[in-house]
């Protein structure tokens, strides 16, 4: 599943996209333990919900490129990233808290 990256886009992974500019090395163990929790989350969803989330949510594309690249409809993609950031969070939900106190909002599903 995995693209050649845009020449206009860097290609990013989970943990990238979680990164911020300064981390201290309790930070970057917690990043590093979401987005290990974040892909293990991802391999749960089906393929065609996966594909939809990952190039939206983690590859920045819009909803239009994403259904040029699947062949689905738009509102199909719609649909998929719809349901796919469900399953993610409720899967999310179940995991140990990553953080003690604050809650994990990593999804806007």
């Amino acid at each position: 599943m995995t693209n050649p990256p845009s020449p206009s886009r860097p290609r990013y992974g989970v943990s990238d996209a979680l990164t911020e500019h300064t981390e201290d090395p309790e930070s970057y163990t917690l990043r590093k333990d979401l987005g290990r929790t974040v892909q293990e989350g991802l391999e749960t969803l089906p393929d065609d919900q996966r594909t939809a989330v990952v190039l939206s949510d983690i590859e920045g594309l819009r909803y239009k490129e994403i259904a040029e690249i699947t062949g689905a409809e738009l509102g199909t993609v719609k649909s998929r990233i719809h349901r796919g950031r469900v399953l993610l969070r409720d899967y999310l939900r179940r995991q140990e808290p990553l953080v003690v106190g604050e809650p994990v909002s990593v999804l806007h599903a």
